[in-house]
């Protein structure tokens, strides 16, 4: 007989990267996200996310999210900035082959308190392809990225900016309790920087119905999307690293809980975040 363990990690890899594949079922997978920052220069944020995918045909999925950020700093500093960004993309499963497409409208605003006239509202936009093929145990893929960043991007008033990165996929199961993935990054930057970064994650079931997720990167990023989380880092300062750790309990097979951990290292900050989550696993 199968081993139970196998089963349930290639559940988990499945459902909640790539989808469901049976053509009997039609797959619904809500999440709810918390996340809370703490920045080494004082600023604290706090930021609620949705996210879901919903099969709509017997190869084809629906994906939607919606992220509300926002950020204070102490009333010395004096100033505030709120951001929504809005995501749609499709995924399609046409095993052993699987393409995924996202579309983000970000809003953006930045209010200074002491000074009015420097306050400002930035639209932008990310455009996201992923390719992922599979053979015995192995992902490979590629993906690219081209985002259009409006705002006061610099010190010295930049409004524009254009980014196009790249990011290679090599993931394999090394057995029914570990799975690792390799992301080389490169990112251009119209302002003059090519950066290189490499992501390395682990996913580990150390316990029936407990799964832990840690890793991170070293190089140098910016305004990196990861088109597995679904997260954006609308930053125009170069992230230099990051480390993180997450852990989520399965008490039943429709529901996971999700805690986690993450510090990232800016040129100029660092950042602490605390994460909290739900999501659910549905058929119909």
């Amino acid at each position: 007989m199968i081993n139970r363990k196998f089963i349930f990690i290639l559940f988990l890899l499945f459902v909640t990267k790539y989808g469901w594949s049976d053509s009997t079922y039609n797959y619904f997978n809500p999440g709810l996200f918390y996340t809370y920052g703490s920045y080494s220069n004082s600023v604290k944020s706090n930021s609620v996310a949705f996210y879901n995918t919903l099969q709509i045909s017997e190869r084809l999925y629906l994906i939607n999210g919606y992220d509300n950020l926002q950020i204070k700093t102490p009333t010395a500093m004096g100033w505030k900035y709120s951001q929504q960004s809005f995501l749609g993309g499709l995924y399609y499963n046409a095993y052993p082959y699987f393409l995924k497409g996202n579309y983000i409208y970000l809003l953006g605003k930045f209010n200074y308190s002491k000074e009015v006239g420097y306050n400002y509202t930035d639209v932008s936009h990310l455009f996201n392809f992923d390719f992922i093929y599979y053979q015995n145990l192995f992902y490979y893929g590629v993906a690219y990225d081209y985002f259009i960043a409006n705002g006061i991007l610099s010190m010295d008033s930049l409004r524009t900016r254009k980014i196009h990165q790249i990011t290679l996929r090599w993931e394999y199961i090394i057995s029914p309790d570990l799975f690792i993935s390799l992301k080389p990054n490169y990112t251009k930057i119209d302002d003059g920087r090519d950066l290189f970064s490499a992501e390395i994650k682990f996913r580990y079931l150390v316990y029936p119905r407990f799964v832990l997720t840690s890793g991170g990167f070293y190089g140098a990023r910016a305004y990196y999307f990861d088109s597995d989380l679904l997260t954006l880092f609308n930053q125009n300062f170069t992230q230099e690293y990051r480390i993180f750790g997450q852990l989520d309990y399965y008490p039943i097979d429709k529901l996971s809980i999700s805690a986690g951990y993450q510090h990232t290292k800016f040129s100029d900050f660092s950042i602490n975040y605390i994460i909290a989550g739900l999501r659910g696993y549905f058929w119909f």
